[in-house]
């Protein structure tokens, strides 16, 4: 975590000298942008279920991701944003059957710092991001048993620190509007549930998402 802060502060120090162009300013103001794809989990360490689970791990299928930001363009290679979302990914190896309702789901509240080149005789906008903050990671389990015997049936969320780096590039079609595609990468730190008050609890290790998206952008 110290050297994801070090480096947000680097970038942002960065970014903040760039300031000293008046040249830059002219692409200043508001931003929002929503983007839409599929996110890619890596398989999660599953550190309890119930009883101690050494070495077992969730694995998850590709599932929709969406999210949307709202930030403010300080200058032609520099932003910050807001952003939050959804991704969800399917766990294909828990439950009777490949039609149980397992899922695990991230929301991610995340601000971010976004370098990009963007001019006016520019129509690509080619940039990159990393951001920090938290994630409600949520687990929903259909009448799965679990290795003690109990079945566990419900949800939970879990609040957990969160980060993520992207890329992308955009193409300017008309002076406030883009649309473009990229990719994220996405890390929140591991959780605990307590599914309908299960004796013991869950407990999961850290959760890593790669998003390939397409979005939109629109300047204001």
């Amino acid at each position: 975590m110290k050297t994801t802060l070090r480096s947000l502060a680097l970038v942002a120090g960065c970014g903040l000298g760039l300031l000293a162009f008046p040249q830059l300013g002219r692409s200043q103001g508001f931003y929002l942008n929503g983007n839409a794809g599929v996110s890619i989990a890596e398989d999660v360490d599953l550190d309890r279920f119930l009883i101690s689970t050494p070495g077992a791990k969730l694995k998850l299928d590709p599932g929709p991701q969406f999210s949307v930001a709202g930030g403010y363009n300080i200058n032609a290679w520099l932003g910050v944003q807001a952003e939050t979302g959804f991704m969800v990914n399917r766990i294909k190896n828990l439950g009777r059957s490949g039609d149980d309702d397992n899922y695990l789901s991230h929301m991610p509240l995340l601000v971010s710092v976004v370098l990009r080149y963007d001019q006016p005789d520019c129509k690509w906008v080619p940039s990159l991001g990393v951001g920090a903050g938290g994630d409600i990671s949520l687990l929903a389990l259909d009448h799965v048993r679990a290795p003690n015997g109990t079945v566990v049936d419900g949800s939970d969320g879990s609040a957990v620190f969160a980060w993520q780096a992207f890329a992308g590039l955009r193409y300017k079609f008309h002076p406030n509007m883009s649309v473009g595609g990229g990719y994220k990468f996405f890390s929140a730190g591991g959780a605990t549930w307590n599914v309908e008050d299960t004796s013991g609890g869950i407990e999961s290790g850290t959760a890593r998402v790669h998003s390939v998206v397409v979005d939109f952008t629109w300047n204001y």
